[in-house]
């Protein structure tokens, strides 16, 4: 029969054993745990330290080029636009600084900017195609102008329209013939209001001359989530292209 006492004893000796095991195994583990700890900190540290003298060399790289592009650009470019008129499309997620950065690219090269027209989220997203189409079918085309019949898509329909309504030489005719002459005022305020007032654009000024040019300025890579919107930038930019004088 286990007697309590026993029982006790039992009990005590094993918490013992489990106390001296700690203790044994804390001074003999110590040493050459604390020596592979201290070890692999080390080679952190370096790791670490070499990752920092990789940024710094990568950034040097860049500012040296960037000082670069910057002293450079204007003699690149001198006279290349030289009485050339451009206007500025910007997507939505185009950079402030990106769309400033070509504007003063484009006076560098002798050219003026006639204005900056910003395409909406709502004609990027390609989710109003029916609204837009609406739009583009209500009479604004200017008189004596028609879209392209081989563009089918609302957005490059669009980009076709304001290449019409904001480019001199509206067509680049087989076999060559002299400019077309650009629409007037009138029907160039009529084409942008309409396309303003609906949501597919916006700009902050009230008359657009027309110009020789256009550029299109977008943002960075666009997200896993972005659905059809770099599609719908491009099909604008690829009709926008065949107008133009520049």
């Amino acid at each position: 029969m286990i007697t309590p006492r026993y029982h006790a004893m039992s009990l005590t000796a094993v918490l013992l054993a489990l106390v001296f095991g700690v203790v044994l195994g804390s001074g003999l583990l110590s040493g050459p745990l604390m020596a592979g700890m201290q070890s692999d900190k080390q080679d952190l540290r370096e790791q670490i330290d070499a990752l920092h003298e990789q940024h710094n060399a990568l950034s040097e790289r860049l500012r040296n080029a960037n000082d670069f592009d910057a002293q450079m650009a204007p003699r690149i470019v001198h006279d290349a636009l030289t009485g050339k008129s451009t206007v500025i499309f910007r997507t939505p997620d185009a950079a402030d600084g990106d769309v400033e950065a070509v504007a003063r690219i484009i006076g560098q090269a002798g050219g003026t900017v006639t204005g900056t027209v910003t395409l909406t989220e709502q004609f990027v997203d390609g989710n109003a195609e029916e609204k837009l189409r609406a739009v583009l079918e209500s009479g604004i085309v200017p008189a004596g102008a028609q879209l392209s019949t081989s563009l089918v898509d609302q957005d490059a329909q669009a980009g076709d329209l304001l290449g019409i309504a904001l480019l001199i030489s509206s067509r680049h005719p087989e076999p060559p013939a002299p400019p077309v002459p650009p629409v007037d005022d009138a029907a160039r305020a009529t084409v942008l209001a309409a396309l303003r007032d609906t949501g597919f654009v916006t700009y902050g000024q009230e008359r657009f001359p027309a110009a020789n040019a256009a550029i299109v300025v977008t943002g960075g890579a666009l997200p896993e989530d972005a659905g059809t919107a770099g599609l719908s930038v491009a099909r604008f930019a690829a009709a926008l292209a065949p107008h133009g004088a520049a």
